[in-house]
Parts: structure tokens; sequence; C-alpha cells
């Protein structure tokens, strides 16, 4: 909690208060009415979202300079209606600060916003960051819903089974800015596993060329070609991809 509020002050505190910390310290006493390691809770009426015995999933992408905690206000409520809620630190660095298995933090990444790039290169680099969330969400629910088919040892060993547990067919998306980009792409890109899509104010100048091109119509794609899919976004760009039309640089409205 310590690192995560020295980073939010240094994101996004005007100059003078980036050091002053301390003022979000009391978030390190707040408590949430949840139960960790919980074992799943039996189906029942006051469980609105389960459906014979099984829940459905949610996936929840924080916005940029998020994380999961800072939205745990939302998937709590979420969860409280019988929805699994698997949110998700991403590791492009768009997040304030991921902890590592080790206990060392992989910290928010503000070059981008500091850069003297014209704003179109900058939004050509965030969608080369979606690329990146967009693998590691469709991964994390990939492996969500192997859990309803065999256990893994860190939940066996703690006596908890989500085995037969889980309706899969009933996955919804979910994020807000930076995580609504990326719950639309993703569920652009696997539409077999995704349900429904709930995003919260999304960040569609960030949304990659495939997944844009499915809110407009075809005869505005002429003369377009995709961005290259790449998710190297710490890498320098090699000029091509800066070149390619991009179907944001095209007015789809008129």
């Amino acid at each position: 909690a310590t690192v995560v509020c020295a980073e939010l002050m240094k994101a996004g505190a005007p100059g003078p208060l980036k050091t002053f910390d301390w003022m979000l310290h009391n978030w390190r006493f707040t408590t949430l009415g949840a139960k960790r390691n919980a074992r799943p809770a039996a189906a029942s009426s006051l469980l609105s979202g389960a459906r014979d015995g099984r829940f459905p999933l949610a996936m929840f992408s924080h916005g940029l300079s998020g994380n999961s905690a800072i939205y745990s206000y939302q998937a709590l409520n979420v969860a409280a209606n019988g929805t699994v809620v698997c949110m998700i630190d991403y590791t492009d660095r768009s997040a304030i600060a991921v902890r590592r298995r080790d206990s060392s933090h992989l910290l928010y990444d503000s070059s981008l916003f500091a850069s003297e790039e014209a704003a179109e290169e900058k939004d050509r680099k965030r969608r080369r960051q979606t690329e990146h969330r967009v693998e590691e969400c469709l991964a994390a629910l990939e492996a969500l819903r192997e859990l309803n088919r065999q256990d893994i040892p860190d939940l066996d060993s703690l006596g908890v089974s989500f085995i037969d547990r889980l309706d899969v067919s009933d996955t919804t998306m979910m994020g807000h800015s930076f995580g609504g980009c990326t719950a639309l792409a993703a569920a652009i890109r696997r539409p077999d596993l995704v349900s429904k899509v709930v995003a919260h104010e999304p960040a569609m100048v960030w949304l990659p060329d495939d997944a844009s091109k499915t809110f407009f119509p075809t005869e505005k794609e002429e003369g377009v070609e995709e961005e290259e899919k790449k998710n190297d976004f710490e890498e320098e760009d090699d000029g091509e991809n800066s070149r390619r039309k991009s179907i944001h640089d095209v007015n789809m409205l008129f």
C-alpha cells in the first residue's frame, strides 16, 4: 500500500505535492467486506447471478495508472451478486504498481506523457500496449476456465475448488477507461469466450484497428491497412508501423 500511495502521488498530484504520499496513507487502514481464500458459496436465491449451482465469470481491467485494488468497490458489488470476478494487474506498466512474486514492484511508466512526440504517435504506442493487455486478459480467462475442469495446487492446499462451479458460457468483459478499451478488444478477438461487455468510459482511440473496424461501416475502411499487431511497446518503433495508415487516421463519422 505504501508503494501504491507514493506512485499515485507521483503520477497524479500537482508538482508541489508529488512527494506527499503520506496524504494517502489513510488507505492503509481501509478494510474490505471480503474473506481471503474463501470457499465458493453454495448457490442460493440470495446470489442472483448463480444458476444451477454455477457462477458466471467477469474479467475486470483497470484504467491507466490504476490497479485492481482501486476498483475493488466495483468488483465486490459484482461478486456479491454471485459472479466470480477476476481482476488483472497488467504488466505493460500502465498499472500504478504491480507486485511481483518476489515482493518487488513493476512501477507505472509516465514517460509517454512527458514525451514530445505527436499525439497520434503516442496513441499508436498505447494501442501496442492494448495488444499486450489483451493477451494477458485472455490468458487469465483461459486459466480461470481451466479451474472449472481441474484444481491447481495453490487452491487445493487451501481446500478451495471451482470444479464444475463456473458457468464458462456466461463471461463478461468489464473495464474502465484503458480497461474498457481492453475489455472491448478482448471480446472482439475471442467472441467464442465472451458473452457480454461492460465498458465504462472506454479509451476508444487506444483500441487496435481490427477491433475499431467493428464499430463502423465497411466502406469507411477503403484504403486503410490495419496497424501491425505488436505488443513490444518497450522497444523503439522502426518507423514502418508509424507510417502505415490506421483506421484512427480516418474520419469515420462523416
